[in-house]
């Protein structure tokens, strides 16, 4: 939902996750920045980022996410099908401002190499083939005891294609 120039999600189911994507837009090779604050929270694990290289095949969803939580830690994740895997697992960030405060993010993928980064600071980059392309868009989730809520404003995509 669009309110006051921002984007937001909702979520108040406990250990659930949400996304919202761009349309008609599946990208190889991208750079994509967004302004991100979690806005309310209960309980751990709620975290909120951007979710890229999204396809949808045979009803199954696969995808990347960069997910920050407002306890300054970050992780990067993929979903092929039903299997989920870490590619970066909960890593602490001086960068990410804590609490409610606004970070802005940044993913970049280049073929095989994904770069994260918060706030004009590059976090890390990895290599992973499993995704080659795909939409790009909004993510939220919650912890096994917790709801969340997150808004996302001036988002820029790039192609690099």
């Amino acid at each position: 939902m669009s309110q006051e120039g921002y984007y937001h999600i909702l979520l108040v189911n406990p250990h659930w996750w949400a996304y919202s994507t761009l349309r008609n837009i599946s990208l190889t090779d991208f750079r994509v920045h967004v302004e991100v604050e979690l806005t309310m929270h209960t309980g751990s694990r709620a975290g909120c980022g951007i979710v890229f290289r999204r396809t949808r095949a045979d009803d199954e969803d696969s995808f990347y996410y960069l997910a920050i939580s407002s306890s300054g830690y970050y992780h990067v994740r993929t979903k092929d099908s039903e299997n989920w895997r870490d590619i970066l697992k909960d890593r602490f960030s001086e960068f990410i401002k804590q609490g409610d405060h606004t970070n802005s993010l940044m993913v970049e993928a280049i073929g095989q190499k994904i770069t994260v980064g918060v706030n004009g600071h590059i976090l890390e980059t990895v290599m992973d083939n499993s995704l080659t392309s795909g939409s790009i868009g909004f993510w939220l989730q919650t912890g096994l005891d917790s709801t969340a809520e997150a808004r996302f404003r001036n988002f820029r995509l790039y192609s690099l294609e």
